[in-house]
């Protein structure tokens, strides 16, 4: 299908359409009716950001295989009471993103029913070759969201942008900071436990010219 797709940079930044023609933003609940009635698939590689359904960027298999260490190491070390969802629904005020990774409290089947908030939501996790400019506007809404860390796992640069501190009025994390490739991540989750992931157990193996 073939959908407009507006820049989360700037969301008034649309494709070249006549500027008569009217336009419409999705709330949540509009977008989860058509998701139900079948007007979305479930194989479209789409998500609702800030009222848009846009597009979501093709993966390759460094960012596939990405998203199954970071997924293979938070589950060697979550506790029971936690649990890793991969690029499943997450609702907020106005978006239903699908982030890579999301950790979420309690088990499966509290969700047979509804999407995950941001308040069951400890830590989220987006896996970027070349959309690091888009994760990182979606910093905004998961922040919004109230979800308490946000990883930028950055291949190319080999290293993790580490988003803590939500201020959901403000739509911004207070404290940005960046881990290299030799350092290491700390979690700390709601509940009170705490684990720590060096960030070379989540990168693909660096590639020589």
């Amino acid at each position: 299908m073939s959908i407009v797709t507006p820049s989360l940079s700037s969301p008034s930044a649309l494709p070249s359409l006549p500027s008569s023609w009217p336009l419409h933003r999705f709330t949540v609940t509009e977008y989860q009716r058509f998701v139900e009635i079948g007007a979305f698939g479930e194989d479209d590689p789409i998500e609702l950001l800030e009222g848009w359904v846009v597009e979501k960027m093709p993966r390759n298999p460094p960012h596939d295989s990405t998203i199954s260490r970071v997924d293979r190491e938070l589950r060697r070390l979550l506790p029971a009471s936690w649990h890793a969802r991969i690029q499943s629904s997450l609702v907020t005020s106005d978006s239903v993103p699908e982030p890579d990774i999301a950790v979420v409290r309690g088990p499966a089947d509290n969700y047979d029913d509804q999407h995950p908030t941001g308040n069951d939501t400890a830590l989220v996790v987006e896996v970027a070759d070349s959309s690091v400019d888009v994760d990182r506007d979606k910093s905004r809404i998961y922040a919004e969201a109230g979800v308490g860390i946000y990883w930028i796992v950055n291949i190319p640069a080999r290293q993790v942008e580490v988003h803590t501190g939500p201020q959901p009025q403000q739509r911004n994390y207070s404290t940005r900071f960046i881990v290299a490739e030799t350092g290491e991540l700390s979690v700390g989750l709601p509940t009170g436990e705490v684990f720590k992931l060096p960030v070379a157990s989540l990168l693909p193996k660096a590639h020589t010219i």
